[in-house]
């Protein structure tokens, strides 16, 4: 990934936007990034919720 791009993953988590998302969702690399990122957080929150019965 260029500067520019590893600059606008760090930017996400103050853009929410939908339209940016899909924007940068069509970059493979990124969409790559976020589908890792994604599957941490799925991970995470099951393993919060199997310590909360």
């Amino acid at each position: 990934m260029t500067e520019d791009e590893h600059q606008r993953i760090a930017e996400l988590h103050v853009d929410s936007d939908p339209v940016v998302l899909a924007q940068l969702r069509r970059d493979p690399d990124i969409a790559s990034f976020l589908d890792q990122l994604d599957l941490v957080v799925w991970e995470l929150q099951m393993l919060r919720d199997r310590g909360n019965p």
